[in-house]
């Protein structure tokens, strides 16, 4: 129950009672009756109209496209323009209560009976109100639809254009398009039935007229705004939170803007950083960083970084980093870092590090991490960490970590810990814990783990501190010795020392001793610990491993390899490389790339690059380009580009761009830039590059650089949308 109630017709005037009205009901009699009203009075305030650019009392913004434009194409500088703002509003007044003239009526349950009521304002809402808006959000009679004018509306029903909205732009021929767009409203539907809903007149039930039916228009505004269901939006996307209906768009078309490289013949003086490719013949003198590939004869002093292949023959001093691939014959020093493939005999000292494919025969003393496959016979100390399987003879001594599987014979002090199965005739004092099978006689002390025989004799707790006359060698591990008194105890010694010692010396032990009783098995377990450290002097011949540190003078003859730092005096002959600071004086020829400072006076000749300053007095022929600050008197010819402070009188032809601040006269014609204020009177022909702001009349023809955004043929477009929300 609660939907309104119509009459039951037997023919056209004879009613037989009356019932609820069906969905199809309330679709073709009261919609089309209320929806008439509403689109043939367009200024009503209910809710259920759309405006553009014309806002009322209560109307609220839904959104706002726009047409943007700029210039006819190839216009610069330009920029986009906002021609027009379509904004589309929607009304959003509270009507409560309803002001409507009659009320249908329907059942109402009341105890045993059903009575005939009217509908009250909620109810009107929940029953009525629904039907009405989905026929106005669905495409039905009062919806709306935005689109091109020249497509038209959708083809079903009769729509009226109530807005216009236009886009405008340059087409390929570079005219002024005008696309128009309207909003469009559907006026007409499905035409109303001869039946009309029932209202109470004094203790009896009619008929509603269409003029009562129509005062029902109010409760569409006051759905729509409590629901949101009916809410119309005008954006490039759906909003959110509900369900939107797409009903038609606007686009907005723009021609592009690129910032376009200057294609034109430039015949004044430029300037300024040209940043564009340059395809002329350049006849003045660049002092820019060029970064572009030149390909005519270059004739001047480069002193900048060429990073480009240089085909010619260079005969100066070249001090860069070098990158590229050298086919000619270097005879000087170079102290850079070589990238390439080198294919010539090398016959210095080479100090880099080589990343490629040696092919000779290495002579020198290699001090590099080396990666390669090493196929010859290394016959040096190797003092880095091998990584492949070694298969010759090895006779060297190795203090790295062996994780391979060794198939030799070894004859030295193994002082690590031994994790494989060992086959051989092992002939030293193993000190660690054997695990295996020992099928051999065994003459040394046995650690016993569990007494089984009972106990016999009277026990007599005492301290025992033996002294040990024998010899004994440590290695940083634990020896335990097992010792056993006259009174028939196990006592187990346990030493721990931190030192590598061999010799004859007394020390006191670790005792622990346990007791065992007859009978009831018990045990007393008691201990003694003593801390003696080593202080004799080592007086024998060391001949195993040394892995510790060694803080003595040590006077005999070293045959290792030395990997530490030697502060003392070698009186030797040193035949390897020697990769540290030599401080003594050196009276030899020396034959490699000295990096460090020198302090001496050199008497030689010196042929490579000298890169530090210069404080003697040179007397030779300086064929290089100097680049400090020359004090002397230079009483040469000087072609080259000067960059210092010229303190002295000049009196030649100044031909280069002078940045100073100029205090003297100038008498004669100044063909430069000037960067100052000038407040005389200029009469010339101004070729520089004007950076302020020209208030004058300008009559001669400007040559220079134009750089700004250019209008294109090639459009992007942004598409706004208007939805309807339908749930």
């Amino acid at each position: 129950m609660g939907r309104p109630l119509r009459a039951v017709y037997a023919n056209a005037t004879y009613s037989t009672g009356v019932q609820e009205m069906s969905d199809v009901d309330m679709d073709s009699i009261i919609a089309p009756i209320v929806l008439t009203y509403i689109v043939n009075n367009p200024s009503l305030t209910y809710g259920t109209t759309l405006r553009v650019n014309s806002a009322g009392t209560y109307d609220v913004s839904r959104g706002s496209a726009v047409d943007t434009r700029n210039a006819s194409i190839g216009t610069h500088p330009s920029s986009n323009s906002t021609i027009s703002t379509y904004t589309v509003y929607q009304n959003e007044r509270v009507v409560s209560p309803l002001g409507v003239t009659a009320r249908p009526v329907h059942y109402v349950a009341s105890g045993s009976e059903n009575r005939i009521v009217e509908m009250t304002d909620a109810e009107i809402y929940t029953y009525i109100a629904p039907s009405i808006t989905q026929t106005m959000i669905t495409g039905g009679q009062g919806s709306y639809f935005l689109g091109l004018t020249t497509t038209g509306p959708p083809a079903t029903g009769t729509w009226v254009s109530y807005a216009t909205l236009t886009d405008t732009y340059y087409n390929g021929s570079n005219v002024l398009t005008s696309d128009s767009y309207s909003l469009w409203q559907r006026t007409t539907g499905t035409a109303a039935g001869t039946v009309r809903p029932l209202k109470m007149s004094g203790s009896t039930v009619v008929e509603m007229s269409d003029a009562e039916i129509q005062s029902l228009a109010a409760c569409i505004g006051e759905y729509i705004r409590n629901t949101d269901i009916g809410e119309y939006a005008f954006q490039p996307s759906a909003p959110t939170p509900g369900t939107w209906a797409n009903r038609g768009s606007f686009t907005d078309t723009v021609n592009n803007l690129v910032d376009t490289p200057y294609a034109g013949s430039f015949t004044g003086a430029y300037n300024t950083s040209y940043t564009g490719p340059y395809a002329g013949s350049y006849a003045g003198s660049f002092v820019g960083s060029y970064a572009g590939a030149y390909v005519g004869a270059f004739t001047g002093v480069f002193g900048g970084f060429f990073t480009g292949s240089y085909s010619g023959a260079y005969s100066g001093s070249y001090t860069g980093s070098y990158a590229g691939s050298y086919i000619g014959s270097f005879t000087g020093s170079y102290v850079g870092i070589y990238v390439g493939f080198f294919t010539g005999s090398f016959v210095g000292s080479y100090i880099g590090y080589y990343t490629g494919s040696y092919g000779g025969s290495y002579t020198g003393s290699f001090t590099g991490g080396y990666t390669g496959s090493y196929t010859g016979i290394y016959a040096g100390s190797y003092a880095g960490g091998y990584a492949g399987n070694y298969v010759g003879s090895y006779a060297g001594s190795y203090a790295g970590g062996y994780v391979g599987s060794y198939a030799g014979s070894y004859a030295g002090g193994y002082v690590g810990s031994y994790a494989g199965s060992y086959a051989g005739g092992y002939v030293g004092s193993y000190v660690g814990y054997y695990t295996g099978s020992y099928s051999r006689a065994f003459s040394g002390l046995v650690q016993i783990t569990s007494y089984l025989t009972a106990f016999v004799g009277a026990y007599n707790y005492q301290s025992y501190t033996p002294t040990y006359a024998g010899q004994v060698s440590f290695a940083g591990q634990e020896f335990i010795q097992y010792y056993v008194d006259p009174y028939a105890y196990y006592y187990s010694f346990e030493v721990v020392y931190q030192d590598f010692y061999t010799g004859t010396q007394g020390f006191t032990a670790n005792i622990s001793y346990t007791q065992t009783s007859v009978g009831s098995y018990s045990r007393e377990t008691r201990s003694q610990s003593v801390d003696v450290p080593y202080t004799m002097a080592f007086a024998g011949a060391y001949a195993g491993s040394y892995a510790g540190t060694y803080t003595g003078t040590y006077v005999g003859y070293y045959a290792g390899t030395y990997t530490g730092n030697y502060v003392g005096y070698y009186a030797g002959t040193y035949t390897g490389a020697y990769v540290g600071y030599y401080a003594g004086t050196y009276t030899g020829a020396y034959a490699g790339t000295y990096t460090g400072a020198y302090a001496g006076a050199y008497a030689g000749t010196y042929a490579g690059a000298y890169a530090r300053a210069f404080t003697g007095a040179y007397a030779g022929a300086y064929a290089g380009t100097y680049t400090g600050p020359y004090a002397g008197t230079y009483s040469r010819s000087f072609t080259g580009p000067y960059v210092g402070t010229y303190s002295r009188v000049f009196t030649g032809a100044y031909a280069g761009a002078y940045v100073g601040s100029y205090a003297g006269a100038y008498a004669g014609t100044y063909g430069g830039f000037f960067t100052g204020v000038y407040s005389r009177a200029f009469t010339g022909s101004y070729t520089g590059s004007y950076s302020g702001t020209y208030t004058r009349a300008y009559s001669g023809s400007y040559t220079q650089n134009f750089s700004g955004l250019t209008v294109q043929a090639a459009t992007s477009t942004t598409t706004y949308t208007l939805w309807v929300r339908t749930a």
